[in-house]
């Protein structure tokens, strides 16, 4: 008995407006006579991509839904939000298509990942409609799915994180950004986006890393592939910035600000938190001091004071802001205006810094030989 999913999928065939679109629904009807429900999935989402078949959502309601359980949940989702994206003419009729999706007598929501896909699509259509309260509830949503399994393909880390970066870029804090965004983008491909989008994320990131509160390690940043997207352009003062801060280099920061101030005092939210990123880069000035000490790292306030650039009645509050924040731990000595510093935060390290622990690290090896030494000869001299 011909179903009513075959009877349509038929009739579309005979009144495809063209012998490129007849052959591309013929052979859905000949997947669908096959029962070939993997190949069928493939092919729904080829032909959405390419946008090979006009009117994908009748498709949908009069034919692929008779069917869908059969499908794999994932890719279902996928296709979907394909469908939605392709072929809704706005994002409140993409949400309308999606949401019931949503339903949990659907088969595709027993799949967590299918749930965590529609979920953080659901989220960016509802920010793109100002619903920043139901947004955030999606992302909540889905970040619970994501932290509660212990494995996730790729991709669909990637569309939570892309999710819940839109959001924190628009509503939630820049270190929440700046997090969420580098999670998306160590799931992503950088092919995968185009050079316009990678220099947006790279100016995005770059932005947040310099004003977020909590955001002291630069490495991590820095050796990502998108960064690099600034190299050449007209933000090249950007990533010359996160190189002074990755340095903690006060010279190269007060000589990019000098050199390109016209540049950032277009961006508003340098412009706010001006006296934050000057903090911060002092913050790492004296981290850096701390890190490149080789002979101990008790460092006096006066010294402290000339490389941090500061006046030495501030240096107490500078080392009292790094000790709150955990960047160094030691002890401060008022009387002898010190500071003994017993540990530096650890952070991602590029080549130089990396050249330098070697350097250190064979100072220190051949400490360790010339008191072997030493010891070896007094043993001598005592056996004698």
């Amino acid at each position: 008995m011909e179903t009513a999913s075959q009877k349509y999928i038929d009739e579309r065939v005979q009144s495809a407006p063209d012998e490129s679109q007849k052959a591309e629904l013929g052979k859905l009807s000949e997947l669908y006579q096959k029962r070939l429900w993997h190949q069928m999935t493939m092919e729904l989402r080829r032909i959405t991509k390419e946008q090979t078949v006009k009117d994908m959502l009748p498709l949908y309601e009069s034919f692929v839904k008779e069917f869908e359980g059969k499908l794999n949940p994932v890719e279902l989702i996928g296709w979907a939000v394909d469908v939605s994206r392709g072929f809704c003419a706005t994002p409140t009729d993409a949400l309308e298509f999606l949401t019931p999706f949503l339903d949990e007598a659907q088969m595709a929501m027993r799949s967590t990942p299918a749930k965590i896909l529609l979920l953080s699509e659901i989220a960016r259509l509802k920010l793109t409609l100002n619903m920043h309260e139901e947004s955030k509830t999606a992302i909540t949503t889905a970040r619970e799915l994501v932290e509660g399994q212990l494995e996730l393909p790729g991709h669909i880390h990637s569309a939570f994180y892309r999710s819940a970066a839109e959001f924190h870029k628009i509503v939630g804090s820049a270190a929440e950004f700046y997090r969420n965004a580098l999670q998306f983008l160590s799931y992503t491909k950088p092919e995968s986006l185009s050079k316009e989008e990678q220099l947006q994320w790279a100016f995005d990131l770059g932005n947040a890393a310099l004003v977020g509160d909590d955001i002291y390690n630069y490495g991590e940043l820095l050796v990502h592939g998108v960064i690099s997207a600034l190299e050449g352009t007209e933000h090249q003062w950007l990533l010359d910035l996160l190189r002074a801060f990755d340095r903690g280099d006060l010279a190269k920061f007060e000589e990019i600000c000098s050199a390109a101030n016209d540049k950032m005092i277009q961006q508003p939210v340098l412009v706010a938190h001006r006296e934050l990123i000057r903090q911060k880069i002092t913050i790492l000035a004296l981290m850096e001091l701390a890190f490149t000490r080789t002979a101990g790292r008790t460092i006096t306030f006066a010294e402290i004071s000339e490389t941090c650039r500061l006046p030495e009645s501030e240096v107490e509050f500078l080392l009292m802001r790094a000790l709150s924040l955990k960047l160094i731990s030691g002890t401060i000595d008022g009387v002898d205006r010190c500071i003994t510093i017993t540990r530096v935060q650890p952070r991602v390290l590029g080549r130089d810094p990396i050249r330098l622990m070697a350097e250190r690290l064979d100072e220190w090896s051949a400490e360790v030989n010339e008191t072997l030494l030493l010891v070896q000869s007094k043993t001598t001299e005592l056996n004698s």
